[in-house]
């Protein structure tokens, strides 16, 4: 049995975002430990009665389908368990147990990662300030981090590129999916750039954008998180 087939199964039941993520581990080791605890085992946990549900439930049927699904359009799949899994996510106590990604994940232990965010109805010059920022610090070594968000997210992707560096785009969707369609040639030439496409949302199912979900990627990526015309209630604080 391919492993990462228990690690899909347990993102499923956890769903994104979930600190359970930690006592399950610290408790059985690994996914496959977890996919084998029955009732008995989970009980000392105390998990809210619908996760020890979820985790009741023991078809891979889904998993089996997601893991195809993704190899398939070509993307791939990195676990706690793999190597390339980046070691800054490793230290959040809800990390995902599953990332769906697509071209090159970039080696944040070597290239410091550095979060650019904003809102999306940013004036001229915040979005000029953005790309010129992003565009530094990719040709200084660094990885530029945002959400794939119009606005200052886009500026800040596109001037990392036009900087010769790599970025990563943290989405709310899967991979597969469009959003915002306006974006769709950046994220193509930020793949084509050296850098990385990254979800929690598996491709072919239903999904909900939670952006303080997302945003949470975002910031455990990064050394530091630059704010760009950011209102008070702008989802770019929770960074």
């Amino acid at each position: 049995m391919d492993s990462r087939v228990y690690w899909i199964w347990l993102a499923q039941a956890l769903t994104p975002g979930n600190a359970a993520i930690e006592p399950l581990l610290a408790a059985f080791g690994d996914a496959a430990a977890v996919y084998a605890a029955d009732e008995a085992a989970l009980r000392p946990l105390s998990l809210p009665p619908e996760l020890a549900a979820r985790l009741s439930d023991k078809s891979l049927k889904e998993a089996r389908a997601i893991l195809e699904r993704t190899v398939n359009v070509g993307d791939w799949i990195l676990t706690p368990a793999d190597a390339a899994y980046p070691a800054c996510l490793q230290r959040l106590t809800d990390r995902p147990a599953v990332l769906y990604g697509r071209g090159t994940m970039p080696d944040l232990e070597t290239f410091p990662g550095i979060g650019l965010v904003g809102t999306r109805g940013a004036s001229a010059q915040g979005l000029t300030d953005a790309y010129r920022m992003a565009a530094g610090l990719a040709a200084a070594g660094a990885i530029v981090v945002s959400g794939g968000a119009l606005g200052i997210d886009a500026a800040a992707h596109a001037g990392a590129i036009a900087g010769g560096g790599a970025t990563v785009v943290v989405l709310a969707c899967p991979t597969t999916v469009s959003y915002p369609e306006e974006n769709e040639s950046l994220r193509r030439q930020a793949v084509r750039a050296g850098g990385a496409l990254l979800s929690e949302f598996p491709p072919g199912l239903p999904y909900k954008c939670v952006f303080a979900v997302r945003n949470r990627l975002i910031a455990g990526l990064s050394q530091g998180v630059c704010l760009g015309e950011t209102p008070l209630r702008s989802g770019a604080r929770i960074t």
